[in-house]
């Protein structure tokens, strides 16, 4: 039963990256910015919050 919830979990952690990536480019679109720019900058942000949040 374990590994039933824990693929299930992967399972939604890999739908929430998708969709944080499609917000990401729509993101970059909008503000006329680099994908790959916006993706750097999201993963320092995200890195800097989580050792905060840690």
């Amino acid at each position: 039963m374990g590994d039933a919830i824990y693929n299930q979990a992967v399972k939604e952690m890999r739908s929430l990256a998708e969709h944080v990536m499609q917000d990401i480019q729509e993101f970059a679109d909008e503000h006329d910015y680099e994908k790959t720019w916006v993706v750097e900058r999201f993963r320092e942000e995200f890195n800097r919050i989580s050792r905060k949040e840690g």
